[in-house]
């Protein structure tokens, strides 16, 4: 693909492009407010002069989804109580950035790349804003929505539900200590906003096909990249020189970009953590475990501290969590209910080294409750490397589809005796036999079969037909029937 972007970009034009681009966002189209609008909540709270607390901004509902968001909470009076940071919810890591933050307010924007926020969603934490009380009284807290994008490429101007946070008299004549907001370590930071964003490079073509993939021009291409090209996609630098950032090939530049550049990452080049839990569809069991994978770890790993939430506890309920690749001595769950789960562990052994990637570092027991599905997503701290250096880890959270389902005219539901995600067990009586090969055989084709085939995929190609049958019967005759 021939690139229209000059190579000779001189670095003022791009300082006066991205000055542009700050205030060329178009304006926003206004939703009627009903019970199908999207709804947002800010959390309250009373706190004592001196005390911080965390205070969450909860997406009740969003009928369409959510791509991207830009939001600031504001603090109506800074006398009574001031802003110290603000951390990601659903969406963290490089998708979440921090674009500014005084004493009286925090931005923050984010983009939605592995659809953590859908049409089904409810109740899921945004942002997380930490204050501090300094004085008797009370203040509104605020949110105001910059940018809000659905899943459809909707602008959308949401419902908001303002908040209250009273400061209390003190419990003690002593005057309290105010902690001052936190100026983060530079090598903490998130990357630039992008207002503030002047670049020392060019956006580059690592591979020479006519797209820049490398946004920041570092010479790699990372994670950065992906979220600076979503934040950025509908500026005029990008949209003037769409044929440069056509990921996809469709002849246009828009957010499909940058799913596509996001699917090209490999866990080796990425320069954060990545941490995924497991998505799993099982028949209805006394018990299911999703594994908790660290896919990477570049700079190794001192502690973490991840909370797992289960969205639908009547689907499913938080059981225990197991460590693996941590000591289990040096692990411990922080708090537990019926849908969330917080835990964390310190690598005192020094077991997760530095580029170490795919390991399982926990085993999340569920306790099933009836057939359905749920989403089940994390929250991750900043995880502290070998370094000492705090950073935010991509998260990819899971998902638990539990069904209920007979094959043919067997009287129960497949089973997976050993555990290993295949339902040797066809006619659910407890052994694996000839006949459970024989039962398959004749409705390999129907749609329990077809629509759940990962259960069913015996010879490991992608799906489920009269071979998966032929490998089962091979298993019973090879001696690995169970009974």
């Amino acid at each position: 693909m021939r690139a229209i972007v000059s190579k000779n970009w001189r670095l003022t034009w791009i300082v006066l492009v991205l000055s542009i681009m700050a205030s060329a966002l178009p304006s926003l189209h206004v939703w009627a407010q009903s019970d199908d609008s999207t709804l947002l909540t800010l959390q309250g709270a009373q706190v004592q002069p001196g005390e911080t607390v965390d205070l969450d901004l909860v997406l009740v509902k969003a009928p369409e989804g959510v791509q991207r968001f830009h939001i600031r909470v504001i603090v109506d009076d800074p006398s009574v109580a001031q802003m110290q940071g603000v951390t990601g919810g659903v969406i963290s890591g490089p998708f979440f950035q921090v674009i500014s933050q005084t004493e009286q307010l925090v931005e923050f924007r984010s983009v939605d790349l592995e659809d953590a926020i859908d049409s089904k969603t409810t109740d899921l934490v945004l942002a997380t804003v930490t204050l501090v009380g300094l004085k008797e009284g009370e203040t509104a807290l605020n949110a105001e929505i910059e940018l809000l994008v659905s899943d459809e490429g909707n602008w959308l101007d949401p419902s908001i539900a303002p908040a209250t946070l009273s400061v209390l008299p003190a419990l003690t004549a002593a005057p309290p200590t105010v902690p001052t907001t936190p100026t983060p370590s530079p090598e903490a930071a998130l990357p630039s906003p992008p207002a503030a964003i002047v670049y020392e490079r060019q956006p580059q073509d690592l591979d020479g096909d006519g797209v820049y993939e490398d946004f920041d021009g570092d010479g790699r291409f990372t994670a950065k990249d992906i979220a600076l090209f979503a934040y950025y996609v509908d500026g005029e630098m990008i949209q003037s020189n769409q044929r440069s950032y056509d990921v996809d090939g469709d002849g246009g530049a828009d957010i499909d970009d940058a799913l596509a550049l996001a699917s090209f990452v490999e866990l080796s080049t990425v320069s954060w953590p990545i941490l995924r839990l497991e998505e799993k569809t099982v028949t209805v069991e006394k018990d299911v475990d999703l594994d908790l994978v660290l896919a990477n770890a570049p700079g190794g790993l001192q502690w973490y501290d991840i909370t797992v939430f289960v969205e639908d506890s009547n689907v499913a309920q938080v059981k225990w969590v197991d460590s693996q690749a941590i000591d289990g001595r040096f692990f411990e769950i922080v708090g537990q209910t019926a849908d969330s789960i917080q835990f964390r562990a310190a690598d005192l052994k020094d077991e997760v080294l530095p580029g170490a990637g795919n390991l399982l570092l926990a085993k999340l027991s569920l306790s099933v409750v009836q057939p359905g599905e749920t989403a089940v997503w994390m929250v991750a701290n900043p995880m502290v490397d070998d370094r000492g250096k705090g950073v935010e880890p991509l998260v990819a959270s899971g998902s638990l589809k539990i069904v209920v389902f007979t094959i043919g005219r067997s009287s129960s539901p497949p089973m997976d005796p050993d555990g290993d995600g295949l339902f040797e067990d066809i006619n659910g009586d407890g052994r694996i036999t000839v006949e459970d090969g024989r039962i398959l055989s004749f409705n390999v084709t129907s749609q329990v079969v077809q629509e759940n085939w990962q259960l069913f995929d015996f010879d490991g190609d992608g799906d489920a037909d009269f071979e998966d049958a032929m490998a089962l019967v091979r298993l019973v005759e090879e001696g690995a029937s169970t009974t």
